[in-house]
């Protein structure tokens, strides 16, 4: 067995020192804040993302990779924009899923809730522009993120908790991504992915709730290149 370890180890470092593997991916956070009125506590929230990546290049132009991910929320960092009516629109709702996740705004209002999801996402990148300055890419994609929210109930009156349930979701999404990854160094890159153009299906298992019957589901096709849509990313080459 020590062996077959010693072997394994020895044959990701010889990967590695060609010089074709990459790790990465990047990270996201938010924390929001709700004032009602003079003299009411503030009712508050918070949420995160991380999402590392690790990269094998076949050569100057093609790259298989694989993304995980894990979400708590909705990180709304960066979404507002006045001049857009929809990021001013997401902006409220991530911020708003921030603060529902609160105990204290829970027990106010009779129910909170807590999204949270794992992902992964293998790809396949191809760089239409690659020069010692940057790479302009695009990522074929195929994406699986198993989530739930939980729901927990909450007596308006006395504050007491009365039950939880948790409300499955499945999201399955395959589609394009467009990005670029400028080189600060021979060895650091910065990324930018930007929107999507692809399908995206989601699908709710109400079950925990004694809705078995129910089972809504979406299904999306479309483009979507906005600002609103961006993550930004860093990776080291071996």
């Amino acid at each position: 067995m020590k062996k077959v370890v010693l072997f394994a180890v020895a044959a990701f470092a010889a990967v590695a020192m060609s010089a074709q593997v990459y790790v990465g991916g990047s990270l996201g956070f938010s924390s929001s804040s709700l004032k009602i009125a003079d003299g009411v506590d503030k009712l508050s929230g918070s949420s995160f993302q991380i999402r590392p990546e690790v990269g094998y290049k076949l050569d100057d132009k093609m790259a298989l990779g694989i993304e995980l991910g894990y979400t708590q929320g909705v990180p709304t960092f960066g979404n507002i924009s006045y001049s857009d009516v929809k990021g001013a629109i997401t902006s409220v709702a991530g911020a708003a899923t921030d603060i529902l996740g609160g105990k204290k705004f829970g027990q106010m209002m009779g129910t909170s809730y807590k999204i949270s999801g794992l992902a992964v996402a293998p790809y396949f990148r191809y760089n239409f522009i690659a020069n010692k300055y940057f790479d302009l890419f695009a990522e074929v994609r195929i994406g699986y993120t198993a989530g739930k929210v939980n729901m927990t109930g909450y007596d308006e009156t006395t504050g007491e908790k009365q039950g939880d349930a948790d409300v499955k979701l499945n999201i399955f999404e395959a589609g394009v991504r467009p990005g670029i990854a400028v080189k600060v160094t021979d060895k650091i890159n910065l990324t930018a992915k930007l929107g999507n153009l692809g399908y995206q299906n989601m699908s709710l298992n109400l079950d925990d709730m004694g809705m078995t019957t129910i089972k809504p589901k979406l299904n999306r096709f479309g483009l979507n290149l906005d600002a609103n849509n961006i993550i930004f990313g860093l990776s080291y080459n071996f």
